[in-house]
């Protein structure tokens, strides 16, 4: 009986991206938010709202996503990326001054969290314009996602900073855990 082949062999076109190691140029767009609308005249139906109507994956009601795309183009390799942070937001029909105040520090602790993983994604496509090479895309991409899932961890997924609705936690600093992720990004290769 003939061994079968199991050699994986890549596209033309995936070697040929790969084998391109001059003229990267990076384009990018980091400030895109998305809304997603949510209703509710108290915490509870507003949580629950928000539950029923996120278009973040995972049922999260606040998502930072990246995305990138490489062409080809008549220069070399054109990389494309963005980052799009996904958020609710509340009509303010009803609730009150009291739902209304905790609302807003809900936002502004996710937002806070949120811009965490904006500033680590920011600084790996940052890094991977600095160093220009095709081949370091991926590293740092994954390099970065590592971050960011250990800021995820480490913040409980914003919980310990007061991103929960209705949350009593005194919320806790991370800008030095950001800041030490941001340098060891600035570092990858």
């Amino acid at each position: 009986m003939a061994k079968a082949n199991t050699e994986r062999k890549q596209s033309p076109r995936r070697q040929e991206i790969r084998m391109a190691t001059t003229n990267l140029d990076v384009v990018g767009f980091e400030d895109s938010v998305v809304n997603y609308p949510v209703t509710g005249e108290t915490i509870d139906q507003i949580a629950k709202s928000m539950h029923e109507h996120t278009i973040a994956p995972d049922g999260f009601n606040f998502y930072t996503l990246h995305h990138h795309s490489m062409f080809r183009n008549a220069r070399g390799i054109l990389f494309v990326y963005q980052i799009v942070v996904v958020k609710p937001e509340w009509n303010r029909k009803g609730g009150g001054a009291e739902v209304e105040r905790e609302w807003d520090r809900y936002v502004n602790a996710t937002i806070g969290h949120e811009n965490g993983h904006v500033k680590l994604f920011s600084t790996a496509y940052r890094r991977i314009r600095e160093l220009g090479q095709v081949e370091c895309i991926s590293d740092i991409l994954a390099f970065a996602k590592r971050c960011s899932d250990r800021y995820d961890s480490e913040t409980d997924h914003g919980r310990l900073e007061g991103a929960r609705i209705g949350s009593t936690i005194n919320p806790t600093d991370f800008s030095e855990l950001i800041n030490s992720l941001v340098r060891e990004i600035e570092n990858a290769t």
